[in-house]
């Protein structure tokens, strides 16, 4: 087994930027092979969440918008980010209710995940939700955000040929199909993708 210490020495970290969401720093490190150097990292101020809202029929929705720092549009899990001392289930519970218009009866964590370790602490986590309620939307005011119903099956192959792109995303709908795929479902919600 390989040693799991840290192997590098922070030296000094001065704050570069600032806002509600993130920070962004400057580290003088000494690295692991000992040089010095510059690192920057991204911290962010809030835990992510991503939801797979699945309805009766076992189809799922996926939320598009225009990405701006990507400079294109993109299909994802309704997603968002609550206060890191929130319960992501919270989170996950108010985010999918903004962006689609439903509430969620029932509830399955399914993976939590880093985000670009190498240069972010950012951290999310996602979930299945079923036994779906049509309920008011509630868009924060820069949103523009469409709905998109799919069959899982669709999901899948999307994820798999990178029309569902946000990395995320992706994993959480194959995370879910090989859970389903090992049985390690519950059966109401296995029943909804079989």
């Amino acid at each position: 087994m390989s040693d799991q210490s840290n192997p590098w020495t922070t030296l000094s970290r001065n704050r570069k930027y600032e806002n509600d969401w993130l920070l962004v720093d400057e580290h003088e490190v000494r690295d692991a092979a000992g040089c010095p150097s510059i690192y920057g990292v991204v911290h962010n101020k809030q835990l992510g969440t991503q939801t797979i809202p699945i309805d009766a029929d076992g189809c799922i929705y996926l939320v598009g918008q225009f990405r701006y720092a990507l400079g294109c549009y993109s299909w994802e899990l309704p997603a968002g980010g609550g206060a890191l001392d929130e319960p992501p289930l919270e989170t996950a519970q108010r985010e999918l209710r903004e962006e689609t218009g439903f509430e969620a009866g029932r509830w399955l964590e399914l993976v939590r995940l880093t985000v670009a370790g190498s240069f972010t602490d950012s951290r999310v986590v996602a979930f299945a939700a079923w036994e779906l309620r049509r309920r008011e939307r509630h868009l924060d005011r820069q949103e523009v955000i469409r709905v998109r119903r799919v069959p899982f099956t669709e999901a899948v192959a999307m994820a798999l040929g990178g029309e569902i792109a946000d990395a995320v995303s992706a994993t959480a709908v194959l995370a879910l199909k090989v859970k389903l795929d090992n049985s390690e479902l519950p059966d109401a919600l296995a029943a909804l993708l079989r």
